[in-house]
Parts: structure tokens; sequence; C-alpha cells
């Protein structure tokens, strides 16, 4: 494994583990007085993660691939992140009075967002540096809500808090490994760094738009935490022009 390579793993393990043992960390303290916070951090994921995708990810991916290859990666990602939706809510459908069930179901999708997150974060790094740290903050950030949604219900579910942060923490490993295949396929090939790029981009834009805006709001139906998404916008354009 050359330096490279090392690098962007250790970049995707991170963002990973550090960002979903987070929420799991922030999930022993919440409780339903938590919701408003919870959903200001919702709010303030979706304005970072729609910012980094239309200013970062899809224009950098132009610049290896045309355009039906571009729209290609970005159906790719919406449709795989739709599926895995799918198969999570349908499971802890079937198993919803168990609280552990749901807890472990919503890790496994965790787990399995975080691959393709992980490759884009390595072919994010083999287009640009600057590219690879807007996506390595935004993903990270993004991974601590869903720290949060997969511990809570361990934690009510009856498992102690080492293992529910343990669990959040697990669901992150699948990362590092996707930013190392991220990253060897990069080095290879042009055209693949970009089809990674607007994967990442369509997979947010699914993730922003299906799942964490209309969550926020049924936490919380106030509106001051609509402003933590504007927020999160304007993060996302200080993040991309202060490292361009």
């Amino acid at each position: 494994m050359g330096m490279n390579e090392l690098l962007c793993t250790g970049a995707g393990f991170f963002a990973g583990v550090i960002g979903t043992g987070l929420g799991g960390v922030l999930a022993l303290f919440f409780d339903r007085r938590g919701s408003r916070f919870l959903s200001a951090v919702l709010e303030y994921t979706a304005g970072l993660m729609l910012s980094i995708s239309l200013l970062d990810l899809l224009p950098a991916a132009f610049g290896g691939a045309s355009l039906p290859a571009v729209l290609c990666g970005v159906s790719s990602g919406i449709a795989l992140i739709a599926l895995v939706d799918g198969i999570s809510e349908s499971s802890s459908g079937r198993r919803s009075n168990k609280m552990t069930a749901a807890g472990l179901s919503m890790a496994v999708s965790v787990a399995l967002h975080n691959f393709p997150e992980g490759l884009a974060i390595g072919s994010a790094f083999e287009s640009s540096t600057r590219l690879g740290v807007a996506l390595f903050l935004a993903i990270m950030i993004h991974n601590v809500p869903e720290g949060v949604a997969l511990a809570v219900p361990l934690k009510y579910g009856g498992a102690s808090r080492l293992k529910a942060v343990f669990a959040a923490a697990l669901a992150g490993l699948p990362m590092g490994i996707g930013a190392y295949f991220g990253a060897v396929a990069g080095e290879m090939s042009i055209l693949f760094v970009s089809l990674c790029l607007s994967f990442a981009a369509g997979a947010m834009l699914y993730v922003v738009l299906v799942d964490l805006l209309p969550q926020s709001q049924k936490l919380s139906e106030d509106r001051f935490a609509a402003f933590f998404s504007i927020l999160g916008v304007l993060t996302g354009v200080i993040i991309s022009s202060s490292l361009g």
C-alpha cells in the first residue's frame, strides 16, 4: 500500500468511525427533549451536503466525464441508496416492536451507506486534495446523526452504553475500506474518479431530500431549526472557497 492509498484509507476510517462513533456518544445524552438539537444537526448536515454536492462534486465530475456519464453516476447513487433505505425500512418495519432489532437494522443500513461514500472519499482525493478534504468533512459530519439514529434504539432496547457506542463506531469501518478501493481505482482511470464523484453527488442529494430534511421536520416543527440548513450551505461555500 502506497502512501497515497494509506492516507485515503486513514481519512475514510476516521470519517466513518469517528463520525458515527461521536453520534453514538451523543445518543447517550439524547432524550425527547433533545429532539430540537438533533433536528438542528440534521438541518445543518443537509445544507452542508447539498452545498458540497452542487459546488464541488458535480463540477469535478464534469471535469473528467461527459454529461451522460455524470447523469448515469448520479442516477446510480440515487438508486443504490434508495435500495438500501428500502431494505432497511422493510426489515425494521417487520420487527418494529423490538428496539434492539431496529437499531441493528439501522447499523447495517449505515454500514452499507458508508462503503460507497468511502469510494467517493478515496476518488475525491485522487481528483484533488481540496475536493477530498471538503468531502471528508461533509461526510464525517453527516455520519454524526446516523450514529445517533442507530445508537438510540439500541440504548432503549437494553444494550449497554458501551455496546451502543461500539456498534455506532463499527458501522463506520466500511468507509475506510471503500476509501482504499476508491484511491486505488482512481489512480487507474480519471473516468472512474468522475463516476465516483457523480455517484456520491447523487447519493448525497437523495439522503438530503429524502432522509435528512423529512426526518428533521418530524423531530421538530420549529422554523428555527431550518436556519441551520442555511448555515450548512454557507459552511459548504466557505469550505469550497477557502480550499480552492
